[in-house]
């Protein structure tokens, strides 16, 4: 037994000289008074440089932070020429000393330095792509409501002299106009969810549901929709991105309905990650086979002559979602409503008061 603790201590006492990092013990005015091996191998002019070396820079600072806090221990980085050390010091009350462990994290600083600047270059691309696309939608928009008007103003013109035919030629050219300028400010809101992020805050979304029906409440007059909810908890979100969730989500639902009273309920079941939350309807549904596709830009189930839309509504919707850490799927049956899902994966929860 006796052997055994001895060697134990043995180990113990080595390990400073085993070690690959460098260990220097060093008093208060900056003088070494002990380094194991590494520190000959990096750092070789240590011993001779003491508190003029790198390794020992701003030592004034260290020691008066401990002098202040005896038993503190101090984490920080230094550089000594190219390479990045993190250090831990700890003050040695009763030697007076401090004990210095250094860990090479020069490829760990190389990672965050990249990191940083990719972040940079995204955000600098971000701006760039929202100036480009607030530019692009006016450039589009305004000579294509020229074309609307010179249209309308023809037809009203010579509307006397026209037979029917033309009259509906006329009114196609206006109404195409009309979706290709909203397809446009529709795209152009499919751009800003990535570029004009705002930051979470705690959000109330019973506010975010009623700043959603202010939004439609016209649509849902001229429906007759029925919509109700479950009580709704706060959440840090990004709060005008889930106004704009919950308006497609609910536009749709009135939208594909053919019921004379459409009902639309929204319910919200907390889960151990986040909340999930679902959109009932009970419109026309969608069948097993559309139910991943109808996320894609673009993908339409109907012509537009039987449903108006851009296609690009709940591409929207994935995009919101996805940045809130959650997923977004359907549930349905041709007939039968619909119940779209998702989820927020959330931090921190709060139930209403």
């Amino acid at each position: 037994m006796k052997r055994r603790a001895e060697e134990a201590l043995a180990r113990l006492a080595s390990f400073p000289q085993l070690n690959p990092c460098p260990i220097v013990e060093v008093d208060l005015s900056g003088e070494v008074y002990y380094s194991n091996p590494a520190v000959e191998r990096l750092l070789p002019d240590l011993t001779q440089l003491d508190i003029l070396h790198p390794w020992l820079s701003d030592w004034e600072s260290v020691t008066d932070t401990f002098m202040r806090n005896e038993n503190e221990v101090i984490i920080r980085d230094v550089y000594v020429g190219d390479i990045c050390y993190q250090q831990t010091l700890h003050y040695r009350l009763r030697t007076h000393r401090v004990r210095i462990y250094g860990v090479d994290i020069t490829q760990r600083k190389q990672a965050e330095s990249e990191l940083e600047r990719s972040a940079a270059e995204l955000t600098r691309s971000n701006k760039d792509l929202e100036q480009f696309a607030n530019v692009i939608s006016h450039d589009l928009q305004v000579p294509l409501r020229a074309v609307v008007g010179y249209i309308s103003l023809i037809e009203s013109q010579l509307h006397e002299q026209l037979d029917e035919q033309t009259r509906q030629q006329f009114e196609a050219a206006i109404q195409a106009s009309a979706r290709m300028e909203q397809l446009i400010t529709d795209l152009l809101a499919l751009s800003l969810v990535g570029s004009q992020d705002k930051p979470f805050m705690d959000t109330s979304l019973e506010d975010v549901l009623e700043r959603a029906l202010q939004s439609i409440h016209a649509i849902v007059q001229d429906s007759g929709a029925k919509i109700t909810s479950d009580i709704l908890p706060t959440l840090r979100v990004d709060a005008g991105q889930l106004v704009q969730l919950f308006q497609n989500l609910l536009g749709n639902a009135m939208k594909f309905c053919d019921n004379p009273l459409p009902e639309i309920h929204i319910s919200a079941h907390q889960q151990e990650d986040g909340w999930l939350f679902r959109v009932r309807d009970n419109g026309i549904g969608i069948d097993q086979q559309s139910r991943e596709r109808i996320f894609q830009i673009f993908q339409r189930l109907h012509t537009r002559n039987e449903y108006l839309g851009s296609g690009i509504g709940l591409t929207i919707c994935k995009k919101i979602v996805d940045r809130h850490g959650g997923n977004i799927w359907v549930e349905s049956q041709p007939g039968e409503g619909s119940t779209f899902c998702f989820t927020i994966k959330q931090r921190r929860t709060f139930l209403p008061i």
